[in-house]
C-alpha cells in the first residue's frame, strides 16, 4: 500500500504532527530538534524501511514545529504579546485580504507593520478590524492608518468567546479592534497594476452585469452560486437553503469549479488548440476563478485538486483520485496547518474520499444496467447524493447537532437546476461583453431557472420540515468517539459489500455499539447540565437558569407594568420557548406596584417554591398578597445586605445584585452598576448582567474586563454623547467590543455551565439560597 498510495502516508505524517502539536503544547524548538534527528536517521538509512519511516517521522515533526511556531509560541514582536487593552494605539497596517461584508458589519484582516503609543513598536501579526457598517471603501492591498484600542486574542481563555478566539488564532489573527465607520481611517491606495486589481475589476464587471441582466433576487443567488457572495441573499431564502440541507450550493466548491471548467472547455472546443495549450488555459482559468472567489479555502482546495488532475493529464499520467486528494490535502496543510481544524476542510475532503471510496463499489452492483436510461438519470445521481449525505452526516452532527432529513431528495431536485443555473450565469457576462442585448437575452433565460429553485425550496421547507435536532450531543464527551465510530462502521459496511467475514464482524460491532449506547443513555439521563439564558423584558432583564429536567429558576432585575399581563404575554411564553415546566425559585430585584400581581400570578402558575424579593419591595408585595387570597400560599422572603464575594457558592442575593455560581460559570446580576463592584476571581467564566440601560463612561468596559469579567450584557448600551476617550486622534471614537452584549439588539444570549460533580452538589437542590 505504501508504494501504491505514497501520498496517503505523506498526509498521515503531516496530520499526525499537527494533531500531536495541538494536544501537547510543547515548545517549538523541541519539535525542530526532534525533526533534525529524525532527518539524520532517515538520510543514513535512506533505502531501507526504517529510513522511510524516519523520514515520515521527520515530516510529522516538522509539521508539529510549524504549527507550534505559528500558534503556540509567537515571537517577541508578535502583536498579541505587545499590546495592552488599557491603551489606545495608532495602527499602521496593510489590508491582507478582501473585506468580508456581513449583514451588520464588515470584517477586514490587516497585516500590522507598527504601532505608536508612548513610542513606536515594530510588530508582526494580523489584526481583525470590525467596522459596524457595511462598506467596500477598503480593498486588498490598501495601506491604512487609524487610532483604536486593540483587544488581544487569548490563546487559552475560559471566556464564552474562547472557541471563536481559537478560530481567530488559527487564522493568524492576534488582536481585534472596532471602529464605527472608516471616515477616520487614512488610506493609501494600492497600485492599479497587478493580479489583485485586475481580478477586482473583473469581479466588479461580473457583479454589475448580473445585477443589470437579472432580477434582484436571481442576481443575489447568481452571485452566491458563482462567486460565493451571499450578503445580498434575503434571510428567508438563505434559511430555506440551510433547512433543506442545500446550503453548500451557496459556498463555492468543487462542483462550481468543475462547472466553470466545463463551460470553458465547451467554449474552446471550436478552437484548434493542442492539448497542452488547452490545459494551460484551464490552469489560468483556475487561478483567475480562485481570485474571483476571494481565495476562499473551499475554492483553493477544489482548484488545487483540479490543477493536479489537469497536470497529470498534460504529462499523460493516469491520476489516481486517492493520490490527488491526499496530495492536495498535504500541500494545503504544509502551507497552512490550521486548515486541518477548519470545518469546510474536513467536510470537503471527507466527502471527496467517501465518493471515491464508496461510489465505485455501489455502482458495481448495477454493472449489468449501466446502459439503461433509468440508471444514468435516476440510480446514479441517487447513489452520489446518498453517499455524500452519509459521509458528511457525522461531521454535520458533530458541529451543528442537526440533520435535515429532506437533504437527499432536496439535493436530487435542486442540484441539477443549480448546475444549469451556474453554467448559465457563467455565460451571461461573456455574451454581455460581446453585445449587451445578448446578455439581457441570456439573463431572461437564466432568471426563471434561478427563481424556480427558490419556489422548490419554499415548497420543501414549510413549518413541518423534518429536521432531526441533537443538541444534547453539543457538550457530550462521547461525541467525537461517536463520529470516529460512525466512519469506521461506514468503511466496514462498504468493504462488507464484497466480504462475508467483514459483514459478520460488522453485525457484531453494531450490536456492541447498541449495547454501549443503551448504557451511555442511562448515564446521560442523570446529566443535569445547566444553561443560563439572558433576555430583555419590559423595563429590565430576565435571567432563566434551567437544566434538562425542565426545572428552572427565574431572576428579574426590573419590570414595568403594561396594559397587558406580563405573566401571560412575556414570561410564560419565555418559559415555554425554553421548555421549562416548573420554576423552583423566582428572584425580583425591582418592580413597580402595578407589575407585582403579574409576577405573583407567574409564581403561582409555575408552582414556585420560594419568591425572593429585595427589601424595598416588602410593602408592595405585602399589599398585593393581602388583597388577593390566591397568593397566600406563596413563600416570600426578603434579602438585603452587602453584595457577596464572587467566591460564594450557589446563589446569593444582596442589596446590589444577585450572584449565581454554577460549575465553571459565575454570573453577577445587577439592576445598576454598584460603586463597590467586586473583582472577579478564580478560573471560572465570569459574566456581568446589567438589568437596565447602561451608559458607560470612557473605558468602562475595559476596566470591567481588567477586573475579570469575560462577558458584559446589558439591556441596552448607549455610547453616544459621552466624553471622548483621550487620544491623539481627534476623530477617534470607541465602540464596545464583542464581549459587551446589547440585549436590545441581540435579543438573547445563553451561557452553559460545565456538567456538575455530584459530590459537590448541595443536598437541598441546585442552589444554596441564602438571604
Amino acid at each position: 500500500m505504501s508504494r501504491k498510495y505514497p501520498a496517503l502516508w505523506l498526509l498521515a505524517a503531516v496530520t499526525s504532527g499537527i494533531v500531536i502539536a495541538d494536544l501537547s503544547n510543547l515548545p517549538a524548538w523541541l519539535w525542530l530538534l526532534a525533526a533534525m534527528a529524525a532527518t539524520v536517521v532517515g538520510a543514513i538509512r535512506a533505502c531501507t524501511r526504517y529510513g522511510v519511516a524516519a523520514l515520515l517521522a521527520s515530516l510529522a515533526l516538522l509539521s508539529a514545529f510549524q504549527y507550534a511556531q505559528n500558534f503556540h509560541q509567537p515571537g517577541a514582536r508578535q502583536l498579541g504579546g505587545l499590546v495592552s487593552v488599557s491603551r489606545v494605539y495608532r495602527v499602521y497596517a496593510q489590508v491582507a485580504d478582501w473585506p468580508k461584508i456581513r449583514t451588520d458589519r464588515t470584517d477586514i484582516t490587516l497585516d500590522v507593520d507598527s504601532l505608536t503609543a508612548d513610542r513606536r513598536y515594530v510588530v508582526d501579526g494580523r489584526l481583525l478590524l470590525t467596522v459596524t457598517t457595511r462598506t467596500t471603501a477598503l480593498q486588498r492591498g490598501d495601506r491604512v492608518a487609524f487610532t483604536a484600542r486593540i483587544y488581544p486574542v487569548e490563546t487559552y481563555s475560559p471566556s464564552p468567546h474562547s472557541r471563536y478566539d481559537r478560530y481567530l488564532r488559527l487564522q493568524g489573527i492576534a488582536g481585534r479592534t472596532y471602529l464605527p465607520t472608516l471616515l477616520s481611517v487614512h488610506v493609501d491606495r494600492r497600485s492599479p497594476l497587478g493580479y489583485v486589481p485586475v481580478i477586482d475589476a473583473v469581479r466588479t464587471y461580473i457583479v454589475s452585469v448580473l445585477e443589470q441582466d437579472l432580477t434582484p433576487e436571481a442576481a443575489a443567488l447568481a452571485k452566491g452560486y458563482l462567486l460565493g457572495e451571499t450578503r445580498d441573499i434575503p434571510t428567508d431564502i438563505y434559511e430555506m437553503f440551510r433547512d433543506s440541507g442545500t446550503l453548500h450550493l451557496l459556498a463555492v466548491s468543487g462542483s462550481n469549479v468543475a462547472l466553470v471548467l466545463a463551460v470553458c472547455h465547451l467554449l474552446m472546443r471550436p478552437l484548434s488548440l493542442s492539448r497542452g495549450r488547452r490545459n494551460a488555459a484551464m490552469l489560468m482559468v483556475l487561478a483567475a476563478y480562485a481570485g474571483l472567489c476571494y481565495f476562499e479555502p473551499s475554492v483553493i482546495r477544489a482548484s488545487l485538486m483540479a490543477a493536479l488532475l489537469i497536470i497529470a493529464r498534460t504529462v499523460r499520467r493516469n491520476a489516481n483520485l486517492n493520490q490527488v486528494i491526499a496530495l492536495a490535502a498535504s500541500c494545503i496543510l504544509l502551507v497552512d496547518p490550521a486548515q486541518f481544524f477548519d470545518i469546510g476542510f474536513q467536510l470537503s475532503f471527507a466527502t471527496a474520499w467517501g465518493l471515491v471510496f464508496i461510489v465505485p463499489r455501489l455502482i458495481d452492483l448495477f454493472a449489468a444496467h449501466r446502459s439503461h436510461w433509468w440508471y444514468r438519470w435516476a440510480v446514479f445521481p441517487l447513489i452520489v447524493a446518498l453517499v455524500a449525505q452519509l459521509v458528511s452526516t457525522p461531521l454535520i452532527v458533530y458541529y451543528f447537532h442537526a440533520i435535515p432529513l429532506l437533504s437527499v431528495p432536496a439535493n436530487l431536485i435542486v442540484i441539477p437546476l443549480v448546475s444549469l443555473g451556474v453554467m448559465g450565469v457563467v455565460v451571461v457576462p461573456l455574451v454581455h461583453l460581446i453585445l449587451p442585448i445578448l446578455g439581457q437575452f441570456a439573463g431572461s433565460l437564466v432568471d426563471p431557472l434561478l427563481r424556480l429553485v427558490v419556489v422548490l425550496l419554499h415548497w420543501m421547507r414549510g413549518p413541518g420540515l423534518p429536521v432531526f435536532h441533537m443538541e444534547r450531543l453539543a457538550d457530550s464527551p462521547w461525541t467525537l468517539p461517536a463520529v470516529i465510530a460512525a466512519y469506521t462502521l461506514l468503511v466496514m459496511a462498504t468493504v462488507g459489500l464484497t466480504s462475508r467475514r467483514i459483514r459478520r464482524t460488522l453485525v457484531f460491532v453494531v450490536l456492541s455499539i447498541a449495547l454501549l449506547l443503551v448504557g451511555l443513555s442511562a448515564l446521560d439521563a442523570r446529566d443535569t447540565q445547566t444553561t443560563l439564558s439572558v433576555e430583555p423584558v419590559p423595563g429590565g432583564t430576565a435571567v432563566l437558569i434551567r437544566d434538562r429536567s425542565g426545572i428552572g429558576d427565574l431572576i428579574i432585575t426590573s419590570a414595568i407594568d403594561r396594559s397587558y399581563p406580563l405573566d401571560q404575554r412575556v414570561f410564560q411564553p419565555m418559559l415555554l420557548r425554553r421548555d421549562v415546566n416548573r420554576l423552583r425559585s423566582m428572584v425580583v430585584l425591582d418592580a413597580p406596584f402595578g407589575a407585582v400581581d403579574d409576577l405573583l400570578r407567574l409564581a403561582t402558575a409555575n408552582h414556585v417554591q420560594r419568591v425572593l424579593i429585595h427589601r424595598s419591595l416588602r410593602s408592595s408585595f405585602a399589599d398585593v398578597v393581602a388583597a388577593d387570597s390566591a397568593f397566600g400560599d406563596l413563600r416570600i422572603d426578603e434579602f438585603s445586605g452587602p453584595l457577596p464575594n464572587l467566591t460564594a457558592p450557589g446563589l446569593a442575593a444582596g442589596d446590589d445584585g444577585i450572584l449565581v455560581q454554577l460549575p465553571g460559570l459565575s454570573v453577577l446580576i445587577v439592576d445598576r452598576l454598584p460603586d463597590n463592584l467586586p473583582e472577579a476571581s478564580g478560573s471560572k467564566t465570569t459574566a456581568l448582567v446589567i438589568g437596565t440601560t447602561w451608559t458607560p463612561a470612557p473605558d468602562d468596559w475595559v476596566r470591567l474586563r481588567l477586573r475579570g469579567f469575560d462577558l458584559i450584557a446589558a439591556r441596552s448600551v448607549r455610547v453616544g454623547g459621552r466624553e471622548r476617550t483621550q487620544s491623539s486622534d481627534p476623530d477617534y471614537e470607541e465602540i464596545p467590543p464583542d464581549y459587551v452584549c446589547d440585549l436590545k439588539r441581540l435579543g438573547t444570549i445563553e451561557l452553559h455551565a460545565n456538567p456538575p460533580d455530584p459530590a459537590d452538589r448541595p443536598p437541598s437542590g441546585r442552589f444554596n439560597l441564602s438571604d
